[in-house]
């Protein structure tokens, strides 16, 4: 399955035949070349993304919290302002 190397192969003939034939040919070329490879790798290609995208959203999540928490004097410091300011709310 490790057919990348064709991948970019058949792309660079596309941008050849885009540049130096006609248009309506060329799309026509790429279209069908496209239409060949998405279904292959295209929804794979997405949930990867995707998931790297989720865990840097929540890596960064913990990152800021940790920070913000150490830079505040700890969790029981950070807790006990929060009390004090009456701004936990549990099931009022």
């Amino acid at each position: 399955m490790c057919d990348f190397g064709l991948k970019i192969l058949i792309q660079s003939v596309g941008h050849i035949i885009f540049r130096f034939a006609e248009a309506k040919f060329s799309l026509y070329l790429i279209k069908c070349v496209l239409t060949y490879f998405w279904p292959q790798g295209g929804i794979k290609a997405v949930i990867w993304t995707d998931t790297f995208q989720v865990l840097m959203m929540f890596g960064g999540m913990v990152a800021v919290v940790a920070k913000g928490t150490v830079d505040a004097g700890g969790f029981a410091n950070t807790w006990q302002k929060a009390e004090e300011s009456n701004r936990i709310e549990f099931f009022k």
